[in-house]
């Protein structure tokens, strides 16, 4: 089923499925967070966890939409796009995670697992069961170099139960280089994974400067208010559903309009998704200037004839020049200064 590769550090166990020769050629590259991003999972305290543990694969409950739009970004007809998870589950649920995505009709490229069960006893470890930084930022910087530093198109999904705002602005700034040496040093320091240090620098140190990371979508789990990611730059958009990082993703040109649709359809007739419901992700997204106008006359037209959203809803859109289309705010090509040391949630 997988090839195994020996445990990459203490906490990272890798499964591949693919040939990761081919991985260099990738052109796009898709990295998710399985727990609480793809999979609705709950391991808060031992007894979920186990709970999950000894879940049936058909069993696993998605959040919402996710299956349908990493169907649309899954290319079926060549190798052009690579995809991989990333959880905190330990590698004796490979099995069961694999088949779970099977079963969905995702082919993942390989799975990074956390060696997570030896942290259950003693009591007095089960505080790192959520301590995930150190370990998510040597897969990303482990899955890069498989990759030869090549893939420069990488969108990145996580939530906001953990801190993958945080770990994947941290690996982009990594990957740059803009952060290094004592500076970045002091940042893995503050999040207290001082024991990971070296590892996470020497990989670095293999790793071409370059930024790789093209978006980032963050799902609001959590309910955290959007303003906090602010100090993460426009490249990091919070999503209340899957619906608005699907419009995104068509924005870009990941996936078409007919996959969009499927992703709507697919939260309206499975998750009671409203037609007030959809018209709100898209005030939403106009409002914090991610759905331009271009892409609302795109989209809306089949949104209706769907049925997704009211045939009398539109947006009206201000000539305000505060409001600026995509190619004029270049938001792919910002950068920004993260102050990681502060915390403002």
């Amino acid at each position: 089923m997988s090839n195994f590769i020996k445990s990459i550090s203490e906490d990272v166990v890798f499964f591949s499925y693919r040939d990761l020769k081919l991985l260099p050629s990738a052109k796009s590259l898709y990295v998710w967070d399985l727990d609480k991003t793809y999979l609705d999972t709950r391991f808060e305290n031992i007894r979920s966890l186990l709970k999950t543990a000894f879940e049936n694969s058909k069993d696993k409950a998605n959040v919402p939409g996710t299956k349908t739009l990493l169907q649309s970004l899954d290319t079926k007809d060549d190798d052009s796009t690579a995809i991989f998870f990333i959880t905190a589950s330990p590698p004796q649920m490979e099995e069961k995670i694999f088949r779970k995505l099977r079963l969905d009709g995702i082919r993942p490229w390989g799975i990074f697992f956390k060696n997570n069960l030896k942290n259950i006893f003693p009591p007095s470890r089960w505080r790192r069961l959520t301590q995930h930084v150190g370990y998510k930022l040597q897969a990303l910087l482990h899955l890069h170099l498989l990759g030869d530093s090549k893939i420069l198109s990488q969108f990145l999904w996580g939530d906001d139960s953990e801190m993958d705002a945080v770990i994947y602005s941290l690996y982009s700034d990594i990957c740059s280089h803009r952060l290094k040496g004592e500076m970045l040093e002091a940042v893995l320091k503050h999040f207290h994974i001082s024991a990971q240090c070296k590892a996470i620098m020497d990989l670095q140190e293999k790793i071409i400067a370059a930024d790789p990371v093209k978006r980032i979508y963050i799902n609001l789990e959590e309910g955290t208010d959007v303003e906090y990611y602010q100090k993460f730059g426009s490249r990091v958009l919070p999503t209340y559903t899957s619906f608005q990082s699907a419009i995104d993703c068509f924005k870009k040109d990941k996936i078409t309009l007919r996959d969009l649709v499927k992703v709507g359809q697919d939260l309206r007739d499975n998750y009671l998704f409203s037609k007030e419901a959809a018209e709100k992700s898209l005030l939403d997204l106009a409002t914090r200037q991610v759905l331009d106008q271009n892409t609302y006359k795109a989209v809306v037209p089949s949104f209706k004839k769907a049925e997704l959203i009211s045939e009398l809803f539109e947006i009206e859109y201000s000539a305000d020049p505060v409001f600026v289309e995509e190619n004029q705010r270049e938001e792919d090509k910002e950068v920004f200064e993260i102050d990681y040391f502060n915390d403002y949630r």
